[in-house]
C-alpha cells in the first residue's frame, strides 16, 4: 500500500483528535500485518468502497478505549455503553470522512460505511489485504489506526 493512500487517514485522524481534544497524536510505530497480533479487544470498523476497497479500523485495549471515550466526551466510563461506544464510532467516522475528502481531491473516490463497534476478548481479525497498523498515543493513550485497502481492481493505485 502506498503512502498516498495511508497518509490521508493519518492526517484526518490527527486533525480529528486535535479538534476533539486539542492534542496531537504521537506516532510510535508502523507495521504491516497479515492479521492483528497486538492485544486489543475494542475495535471500530468502517468499510471502504469505490475506487478503493477494504477497511479502516481503530483498535485499543478496553481500558485505553474507555479513557479515549472519556477524553472525547468529558464523562467517566466504568464500562462501555451507548455513549462511550458512539464516541469511538464518531471518531473513526469523522476520520474516514476527512480521508475520503482528501482522497477525492486526488481523483480517488470512496464511500464509507457506518461504523461498527466490536468488543470482546480473543477476537481473531483476518482481512483479505495486508493491514498497515499505526500505533499512536493520544494523551498517553495507546490506540491503533489500521488500514487494509487496495485499488478496486486489486492493484495499488
Amino acid at each position: 500500500m502506498r503512502a498516498e493512500l495511508l497518509n490521508p487517514f493519518i492526517r484526518s485522524f490527527n486533525h480529528t483528535i486535535a479538534s476533539f481534544l486539542n492534542n496531537s497524536p504521537q506516532k510510535k510505530s508502523v507495521q504491516v500485518l497479515s492479521s492483528l497480533n497486538h492485544e486489543t479487544n475494542v475495535h471500530v470498523f468502517v468499510g471502504i468502497a469505490g475506487d478503493l476497497s477494504g477497511t479502516v479500523f481503530l483498535s485499543a485495549g478496553k481500558e485505553n478505549a474507555l479513557r479515549l471515550a472519556a477524553a472525547m466526551t468529558g464523562l467517566e466510563f466504568a464500562d462501555f455503553d451507548d455513549i462511550s461506544a458512539s464516541a469511538l464510532q464518531e471518531l473513526l467516522n469523522i476520520t474516514s470522512g476527512g480521508a475520503a475528502t482528501e482522497l477525492s481531491q486526488k481523483d480517488i473516490n470512496i464511500e464509507i460505511t457506518p461504523p461498527t463497534f466490536i468488543l470482546g476478548d480473543n477476537i481473531d481479525i483476518r482481512l483479505i489485504f495486508p493491514v498497515i497498523s499505526i500505533e499512536l498515543f493520544v494523551n498517553n493513550i495507546a490506540v491503533y489506526l489500521n488500514l487494509s485497502v487496495k485499488k478496486k481492481d486489486g492493484q495499488d493505485k
